[in-house]
Parts: C-alpha cells; structure tokens; sequence
C-alpha cells in the first residue's frame, strides 16, 4: 500500500471526471461534501433490474456501477463557484484489466485492487491497497498493484510524490 499526494488537484480531476482516463474503474463507494452530503453506493440494486436484466452480463457485467457511468453525475454535485468540501472515492480496477496489466488473480484469494482517492483542505490523495477474500501472507500482489497505480498515473500525466500511509 503506497499513499501518492497528487501535484495538480485541476489535472487530476479533469482527468478524474471529463476524461475516459479512469474508464477502467468500478465505483465501490463515494461521499461528496457539498453545501449538502452525499453518499454514493456503487453496489448495483437487484430490485432496479428485471430478472432477465440482472442475469445478463452484456447488461449487468458487474456487481458494481462502472465509474464511467458515475462521473458525470459526480461531475453535476460538484460543478458551481465552490469547491467541494470533501470528497472521497473507493474505486476497484474492473477485473479483466487486473490480467491486461499482470496482476494475480482469484488463484491469490484477490477480490480486487483498490484505488482510495481523497480531496481535503484542497489536495488529492491516493492510495492504493488490495481486497483479499481470505487470508494470506503473499504481499506481491499489493507491491505489483502499487507499481501498476504509480505507471498509470505517470503515463495519464498525473504528478505526484510519495507520501506516508
């Protein structure tokens, strides 16, 4: 687990909110502080769905609300002339692109790899950790996950230091 302060807080949230950069995320959870609270559950609800609906994975490919789908909805709570409060973001890297960037699997007991983002007092911070489905004392997969998190952000030119978890 590595905490990452971002350099450029505009950057990062454009990129964050208006750009397809972090397409490749689920939304587990969020909380946005505005003039009001807002929680967000990114854990899709069986009862909005037909049955026929929720058993189709071209429709219902996850059990959590791709954050492609969120952002916008993020974007329109947060857009106006005051900077949010507080926001906060559990993001998970949807489980096909774990493979497309070698990352181990269910055979590791890995539920998902997890992207903690957090805008405070004006700065961004991320940091990253791993959802294990039961025990183990392997670590490599939180160290390929945290070099992965680093690239990515580098690549999408996000700057950032390393900070203490």
């Amino acid at each position: 687990m590595i905490s990452l302060k971002i350099n450029s807080t505009k950057n990062f949230m454009q990129k964050l909110l208006r750009t397809e950069v972090f397409d490749g995320f689920l939304m587990l959870e969020g909380t946005v502080m505005t003039a009001c609270s807002y929680t967000l559950n990114g854990r899709l609800q069986k009862d909005f769905y037909t049955s026929e609906e929720w058993e189709d994975e071209t429709i219902r490919p996850y059990e959590y609300a791709k954050w492609a789908d969120m952002k916008e909805l993020v974007f329109q709570m947060i857009k106006g002339t005051h900077t949010p409060v507080y926001m906060k973001f559990s993001l998970m890297l949807r489980p096909e692109l774990g493979q497309q960037y070698g990352l181990a699997g269910e055979e590791l007991l890995i539920k998902g790899y997890v992207l903690n983002i957090r805008y405070e007092n004006g700065s961004i911070t991320c940091v990253t950790g791993v959802s294990y489905s039961g025990f183990t004392m392997d670590k490599e997969p939180e160290k390929q996950w945290d070099k992965v998190v680093s690239e990515f952000l580098e690549k999408n030119g996000i700057e950032f230091e390393f900070s203490q978890v």
